[in-house]
This record gives structure tokens, sequence and C-alpha cells, in this order.
């Protein structure tokens, strides 16, 4: 058994990739995070289905996808802890 096929790993991940997104440290490596996991449920679970969330397909997980990825590209925001930190080294 590999290391990605591990449920602790994946639930690992995801805790933590939620947690930083959450609070909005390191906020780009936690939406590769939460990218990384859920291509792995995709191409593990959801494949198979089909695309329709009704019939347990991978539609939902394209949403997660792309707001994670969005909002790693776009950044945090002003009240995150990137942006705090990032203009403390700045003064």
């Amino acid at each position: 058994m590999a290391w990605y096929d591990n449920g602790s790993t994946c639930g690992l991940t995801e805790f933590i990739g939620a947690f930083l997104f959450a609070i909005g440290l390191l906020t780009q490596l936690a939406g590769i995070m939460i990218a990384g996991k859920t291509v792995m449920a995709i191409a593990k679970v959801h494949a198979s289905n089909g695309l329709w969330a009704t019939q347990n397909g991978y539609e939902y997980n394209l949403i997660l996808i792309a707001v994670a990825i969005g909002i790693a590209l776009s950044g945090p925001g002003q009240y995150a802890l990137d942006a705090f930190y990032s203009n403390r080294s700045r003064v």
C-alpha cells in the first residue's frame, strides 16, 4: 500500500489544508493541498460514477477544485494571516 492510498494521510491532508485555508495562512499551499486531495478523490471514488452529483459523480468535487485554486491564485484577502504577516514585514 502506497502512502497516498492511506485514509489517514488523506484525512490529515484535508484537515491541515482546510485549517490553513480557513485562517488564511500559507493560502497557496493550502489550496494546492485541497485541490490535490480532491483530484485523488475523483480518481479513486467518483470518476466511475459520471459527472452528476446525484449519481455520486464528481460535479461537486470540480467546484471545490475551482474554488480552492481560485482563492489560492487571487490571494486570501486583507483579514487573513498571510496579509497580516506581509504587512508587518514592510513596516
